[in-house]
């Protein structure tokens, strides 16, 4: 019931990406580390969610031990695409990473490992409390991921528009 729930807010995280990628381009009027990191996470959220229900069926005509590499392993090659992505996007467009974009990328390694977990429990021991780790730990990992970056971009707005009204004074 609850795995419900956290997986229906989870659906709406494109959105909030998306939010924060637009107010960040429109406020900072130039690419930052959290205009970088929201573009690495919506895309991939869009093409994870994109893939997922199609993935989803073709899983299901194979055998148990091909469909959960199949499932587990698209989704770790996903999350070492963004993690890649994260890095040298900011390399490619000269922004330095901020600890914040550490703390995100450090999520998604998370989300890696628990569906390394998963994968392994899934051919192995088929483990009950792996299985209700990896089902609610999963979409709480990606609204936490959604919520910091959400905080990260008002905490920075807030940070500049402090800055700027205290230098306005200063003169």
């Amino acid at each position: 019931m609850i795995a419900n729930y956290l997986f229906a807010i989870d659906d709406y995280l494109p959105y909030l990406f998306s939010l924060v990628l637009l107010v960040s381009i429109g406020y900072f009027k130039r690419f930052t580390s959290i205009t970088l990191t929201a573009m690495i996470l919506l895309i991939g959220e869009v093409f994870m969610t994109g893939i997922r229900n199609s993935l989803w069926e073709l899983v299901l005509k194979m055998d148990d031990t091909w469909g959960a590499i199949c499932w587990y392993g698209t989704w770790l090659i996903c999350y070492l695409a963004m993690t890649t992505l994260l890095y040298h996007m900011h390399v490619w467009v000269n922004v330095t990473k901020t600890r914040d974009t550490q703390i995100i990328n450090w999520m998604i390694i998370s989300l890696s490992g628990l569906t390394l977990l998963r994968y392994l429990s899934a051919i192995t021991v088929k483990s009950d409390v792996i299985f209700h780790l990896y089902q609610f730990g999963l979409p709480a990992i990606n609204i936490c991921m959604g919520l910091y970056i959400l905080t990260v971009l008002i905490r920075n707005i807030v940070s500049v528009n402090i800055s700027v009204s205290l230098r306005r004074d200063i003169h």
